[in-house]
């Protein structure tokens, strides 16, 4: 080889030693990392490099498809590359460990086994935590307990206290006489054939409350029944009004023991010949005692 020859031989080394790619290590944030599907991780990427170091080259392989994983620089650093390597391209910067750039590991939505990627060397192993549906490995007790069966009644979370269903305060009417009793939600009421519609007005205990009738035209009744349902939201109570219809001629029982009025044609019989014949008797004793009179007075 020639003087000339080695002297470029030794030029190109040094070359090299200065400005080729030469990374004394590299360090990641974290070397584990637990994902569930749909959500994303950053991790912090440092590199050891001197300080007339221009370019930090490194492999980077990620398991599966399922989970991704890319390389970004950080400012004032720029990188380029992918699939199985990156080149950064430092910027202004110091030797010694300096950060370079962040990994983004992304779980897709169908993630489901665990995945790796590696760095220069280093993995980083990325844990989904998608729980499998849980086997039937229950005891044979606990399996007579699931299956035995239970009983029909309504579980009250809040501490097994009553529901309390009493949500109307009144039910007004200008028709009809409601009173309403605590628990009672059945009520009857009678109205003559004359009536075509009732005019029954809910009041409910709390003004949010909200109260609805859908008819209260007799002919639209279903089995005469007018219902009223009041909900607070959470609950809700149908109170149930019977309308029993009567024909107007009819008579309860309470009027027939009425006593009638007399009328004037009852009033004009015995009363006035009663009247008459006091006026005779008057007008005879006034003839009397003038006679009388006459009398006494020719005497004398």
């Amino acid at each position: 080889m020639s003087r000339v020859s080695k002297i470029l031989l030794m030029l190109t080394i040094f070359v090299v030693g200065i400005f080729t790619i030469k990374v004394n290590a590299v360090r990641l944030d974290k070397t584990s990392v637990t994902l569930k599907p749909g959500q994303t991780a950053n991790i912090g990427v440092y590199a050891t490099v001197e300080e007339a170091q221009v370019e930090v080259s490194f492999p980077f392989v990620y398991s599966s498809y399922k989970v991704p994983a890319s390389f970004n620089a950080v400012s004032p650093h720029l990188s380029t590359g992918g699939s199985n390597s990156y080149t950064v391209t430092l910027g202004e910067h110091t030797a010694g460990e300096i950060s370079i750039g962040t990994v983004t590991i992304t779980a897709l939505n169908d993630a489901k086994e665990a995945a790796t990627v590696t760095i220069d060397g280093q993995t980083i192993t990325v844990n989904i935590d998608n729980p499998q549906p849980q086997t039937n490995t229950q005891t044979n007790n606990q399996t007579d307990t699931q299956t035995k069966p239970q009983d029909d009644k309504p579980v009250n979370n809040e501490q097994d206290e009553p529901i309390d269903y009493n949500l109307l305060k009144s039910i007004d009417s200008d028709i009809v006489n409601i009173k309403l009793e605590k628990d009672k939600f059945e009520y009857e009421v009678t109205i003559t054939d004359d009536i075509k519609e009732l005019d029954l007005k809910p009041v409910t205990i709390d003004e949010k409350y909200k109260a609805t009738i859908k008819t209260q035209k007799i002919e639209e009744l279903k089995d005469n029944e007018i219902v009223i349902n009041v909900t607070d939201g959470k609950i809700s109570k149908d109170y149930k009004i019977k309308v029993k219809i009567k024909e107007t001629d009819e008579k309860d029982s309470k009027d027939e023991n009425i006593k009638e009025e007399p009328t004037q044609e009852e009033n004009s019989g015995k009363p006035y010949e009663y009247k008459g014949k006091i006026v005779a008797v008057m007008v005879a004793f006034i003839v009397l005692l003038g006679i009388g009179f006459y009398l006494l007075k020719k005497k004398k």
